[in-house]
C-alpha cells in the first residue's frame, strides 16, 4: 500500500491533474459562474477586504496569484483606486474572461 507520505503524495497529484483539468476545459456553465461573480461580491471577498483594507490602502500595488476571472480583484480596485492591481491565473481562458470584463466596465486599476 506505501507509507502515508506516499499516500498523501498520490492523493495530492490526482487532485492537482483533476484541478488543472478543470481550468482547462472552461464551458459555458464555468463562464456563466465567473461572470456573475462580477456583479455582486462574495462573502469572502468582502470579510478579506474588512480584515486587509488598512494594508491595502497603504500599497502602491497589489498581486493576485491563482484570481480565476478576477471578480475578487475587481471588487478590491473598485474600492481602492489609488492601488494598481495585477491578476495572475492559470486559465488563459479565465484571465481572458476577467481582461474583457475589467474592460468593459472601464476599471483602470487593475
Amino acid at each position: 500500500m506505501g507509507t502515508a507520505i506516499e499516500k498523501s503524495t498520490h492523493n495530492l497529484q490526482n487532485v492537482s491533474q483533476q484541478r488543472l483539468d478543470e481550468w482547462e476545459k472552461i464551458d459555458d456553465d464555468e463562464y456563466r459562474y465567473h461572470g456573475t461573480q462580477w456583479k455582486t461580491s462574495k462573502q469572502s471577498t468582502i470579510a478579506f477586504e474588512n480584515f486587509a483594507s488598512k494594508h491595502i490602502s497603504r500599497s502602491k500595488n497589489i498581486i493576485n496569484m491563482g484570481a480565476g476571472a478576477g471578480a475578487s480583484t475587481a471588487s478590491l480596485a473598485n474600492n481602492f483606486k489609488s492601488v494598481h492591481f495585477t491578476a495572475f491565473d492559470h486559465s488563459a481562458e479565465l484571465t481572458k474572461l476577467g481582461s474583457r470584463i475589467a474592460f468593459d466596465k472601464g476599471i483602470q486599476n487593475i
